[in-house]
């Protein structure tokens, strides 16, 4: 396997304070309740403009007919922005955005399939040990936001709730961390005693600390991507063909029948594509345990996180009377054939999920397994880049080794952290394909130098002039 050259990577406000716009109301998830808002995340900071000798030339390629390899989160907002967001960058091309033709290939219906459809939802900025935010954290936010808004228009169900969510402190270390992550952001964490933490959830293990993330979010995922594939089809230029693309070049030409510029979204099915083993990614399958509680006192309204996380539905007919509790971390994967491999990404396993969450689960919520009754489990696999010093970032950029009339990006990687970072990087990657220049993505996420294979023909001719 090939090892690409690292970039050196930035940080984005990592902790500057988080303040909020007014909300824009949508209806309520329960019966009482006050009515949710979708916050808008608004930082106050500075354009910078960016030096001329770091600007790069534009490729002379303009996209025409776009195919994106994968629904999910990271190939639907890419696809929402191409659509939406790019007029500015054709403009200084000549050519209008309009004219993008998009097509979607993902073997499963919009929201159904892949990691992204069984994400649990969680959405907040900060790293596990609380005392700094995440890569990126105010503009991903800001443009997470913003595409669930969007989204919204389309879905007659609310598609975000702000319950915040829990992080328990099992440990000495831990409540030292949140401590100082509760004085560090007050307006965000609060942190919460023993007794306090007993008072208002008497579900958990008692005498522990916690710390509370006042302004967390969670996102009925699988919905809100078919609200978004709703609201991509309202431009009337884009298609989903049920089907899995396994050799980039069989769709990428100058023809008719074929695509000039290709996205890769593919997530997990990645080395299923011929070629593309070399990127690094390490995958990890995790499967949810779907929890209904026998007892009407015992349902949860509050996500919380401890190694694992038990987070209630809060958009069912009857909110908090599923739970789902996750996740488990199964790196033991066969890499066959693309059928099989495929395969095991989907397969369900409950007597193995059940195995390993169950004293997890235990840890946190004294009772959960034995007072509700498992009535299935949700899978999907991550798609896990390398770490860096700011953490697990995204890796989003061009692949070279194509023709001047043709291009191919790869946006993949998004890990756990999914529904945080997909809507910022979509956004500029869709810039950085309309306005050809790869620059326009941040340095971070583009840090791998990455290549897409030569044909069977160009090996051969290669192999000749050799």
């Amino acid at each position: 396997m090939l090892r690409p050259h690292l970039r050196s990577v930035t940080t984005d406000g990592l902790n500057a304070p988080i303040t909020f716009a007014a909300p824009l109301s949508v209806p309520s998830t329960r019966r009482g309740a006050a009515s949710l808002s979708l916050h808008h995340f608004a930082p106050k900071t500075k354009n910078r403009r960016v030096p001329r000798s770091n600007v790069a030339a534009p490729d002379e390629h303009r996209p025409n007919r776009v195919a994106i390899i994968g629904g999910g989160l990271a190939g639907m907002a890419t696809a929402y922005h191409l659509l939406n967001s790019t007029a500015r960058y054709a403009k200084k091309r000549a050519f209008s955005h309009t004219d993008l033709r998009l097509t979607i290939f993902d073997p499963a219906e919009p929201g159904s399939g892949g990691a992204s459809a069984a994400a649990a939802g969680l959405l907040h900025p900060f790293t596990p040990r609380m005392k700094k935010r995440v890569w990126a954290p105010l503009k991903s936010i800001n443009a997470t936001v913003h595409l669930v808004e969007q989204a919204q228009s389309c879905s007659q169900q609310p598609l975000i709730a702000y319950p915040g969510i829990l992080r328990l402190a099992l440990h000495e270390k831990q409540h030292n961390d949140f401590r100082i992550a509760a004085h560090r952001f007050p307006d965000e964490l609060e942190l919460l005693q023993p007794n306090q933490v007993a008072d208002r959830f008497p579900h958990l293990i008692q005498n522990v600390s916690a710390i509370f993330l006042k302004k967390a979010a969670v996102v009925d995922t699988p919905a809100y991507l078919q609200a978004l594939w709703r609201l991509c089809q309202q431009s009337e230029r884009i298609e989903w063909r049920r089907q899995a693309v396994h050799d980039v070049r069989h769709i990428l030409g100058n023809d008719t029948a074929s695509f000039d510029t290709v996205v890769i979204c593919a997530g997990a099915a990645i080395p299923t594509i011929e070629g593309l083993s070399h990127v690094p990614l390490r995958l990890c399958r995790g499967q949810n345990l779907l929890l209904k509680p026998r007892e009407q006192s015992y349902a949860h309204e509050t996500p919380v996180i401890s190694g694992k996380y038990v987070v209630p539905d809060l958009f069912g007919h009857t909110p908090g009377q599923q739970i789902v509790a996750g996740a488990t971390f199964e790196y033991d994967y066969q890499e066959d054939n693309p059928e099989t491999f495929t395969q095991h990404l989907c397969k369900r396993d409950t007597d193995r999920a059940l195995a390993e969450l169950k004293q997890p689960l235990h840890d946190i919520a004294p009772g959960l397994i034995d007072k509700c009754t498992v009535h299935g489990t949700s899978s999907g696999t991550r798609a896990l880049p390398p770490r860096s010093a700011d953490g697990s970032i995204p890796i989003v950029c061009k692949l070279s080794g194509t023709d001047r009339n043709t291009s191919c990006w790869l946006f993949s990687g998004l890990g756990s952290r999914g529904v945080l970072h997909h809507a910022y990087l979509a956004r500029m990657l869709a810039h950085a394909i309309v306005a050809g220049n790869e620059r326009l993505i941040p340095v971070d996420a583009r840090r791998l130098q990455l290549s897409l294979p030569l044909s069977e023909v160009e090996r051969t001719v290669a192999a000749c002039h050799g």
